[in-house]
């Protein structure tokens, strides 16, 4: 998949888009040769110094955002792109640069607090293709917004037509207040389904959102979503704390691996260790973050219960336990540290085996993951 994100004098999220979209490219804005392959065209947010437009090169200016941007050569390329029913997508700034061009409906003004914002906003998605039951998206998700401009405004008339056609494709779940978008609306489409104009920054977000986005812009291709699908698939895989140590692959590479007190080392369930005496002991160490975060009492337990597994696997008896707890400092950490020691004891009281030590350290920084 080839895609292009245009660049103009003043983008400032032209590198977060770069990075956002798979197999992109920069597009400049004096470029008027159509790239060949292109599937989609993405006008980034930040044209900041296309916002003014000067009576003269040092005098008087009136704010327009994207005004100026309509009359770079690249605008070309945008248009040929429409006509082509290539799908665009315009964020923030490239929200605007559409509909200064004409490509999408109604105008957006100074926000209703006359200031920039910058926050977090719960949005909702919703979008469909006629009536088809397959592409047909309705869920909520958090994005940032970042704009001085971005009330949407639009008259009932053609509000009306959006409604009609199901133009709307995100919306703002709360009223934001300082923003004031007529409807609440955050992000619309033409006709043809094919243009897309959204305020909030998908870029500069870590969710499933991409993916979501990806199935709005290609709707009827099932490549690139089976693609997208795939990679987005092993990503999430290679997040899991099962797969990939990568916070701790440097330290568990100091540990021996090989050594005349080394009975098993890496490889089975549990390593043991000769203590000496005719004695051996079998150690399994296991972090258990996700779960214990999305439920905390039965992540904990099965953490304690997984660990004990892998030692009774090993031909072992389990004798203690140590806990090593990192939670955060909000209040929901609070409620999963409570909960998570309630799972760590059932598991171990019921097979008997104590929990003889371990430390516990606090701190912001696992709020979201403990």
């Amino acid at each position: 998949m080839s895609i292009g994100i245009i660049r103009y004098p003043g983008s400032n999220c032209d590198y977060d888009a770069l990075r956002y979209f798979d197999d992109s490219f920069f597009i400049w804005h004096k470029e008027t040769e159509f790239p060949e392959n292109i599937k989609l065209l993405v006008i980034p947010g930040g044209f900041a110094f296309g916002d003014r437009l000067y009576d003269e090169a040092t005098g008087l200016y009136t704010m327009s955002p994207g005004v100026m941007a309509v009359e770079s050569p690249v605008s070309s390329i945008i248009r040929e792109a429409a006509k082509r029913k290539i799908p665009i997508l315009g964020i923030c700034n490239g929200f605007q640069i559409l509909v200064q061009m004409g490509l999408l409906p109604g105008k957006l003004v100074l926000n209703k607090n006359e200031n920039f914002t910058c926050k977090n906003v719960q949005c909702r998605i919703n979008f469909k293709i006629n009536d088809s039951k397959d592409i047909n998206y309705n869920y909520t998700t958090d994005l940032y917004i970042a704009n001085s401009y971005g009330q949407f405004e639009i008259d009932d008339t053609d509000y009306e037509t959006l409604l009609v056609n199901d133009q709307i494709f995100l919306t703002y779940n709360d009223i934001i207040e300082e923003v004031g978008s007529i409807y609440n609306i955050a992000g619309i489409c033409n006709k043809e389904k094919n243009i897309f104009g959204m305020m909030p920054h998908p870029e500069r977000n870590n969710n499933d959102f991409k993916s979501v986005l990806y199935k709005i812009l290609f709707p009827t291709d099932p490549s690139i979503n089976t693609q997208f699908c795939f990679h987005n698939k092993i990503i999430e895989l290679m997040h899991s704390e099962h797969i990939s140590y990568k916070s701790t692959r440097k330290y568990l590479k100091q540990l021996h691996t090989e050594a005349p007190w080394v009975v098993q080392g890496p490889g089975e369930n549990a390593g043991i260790v000769d203590i000496g005496n005719g004695y051996c002991i079998a150690i399994r160490i296991e972090s258990h973050n996700h779960p214990t975060f999305i439920n905390p009492f039965e992540g904990a337990a099965t953490g304690v219960g997984g660990i004990l597994r892998d030692i009774f696997t090993m031909g072992a008896r389990p004798i203690a336990i140590l806990d090593f707890l990192r939670f955060g400092t909000d209040d929901n950490s609070k409620q999963l540290l409570k909960n998570a020691i309630n799972g760590i004891s059932y598991y171990g009281n019921c097979i008997g085996v104590p929990n003889v030590g371990g430390d516990c350290y606090v701190d912001p920084t696992y709020n979201k993951n403990p």
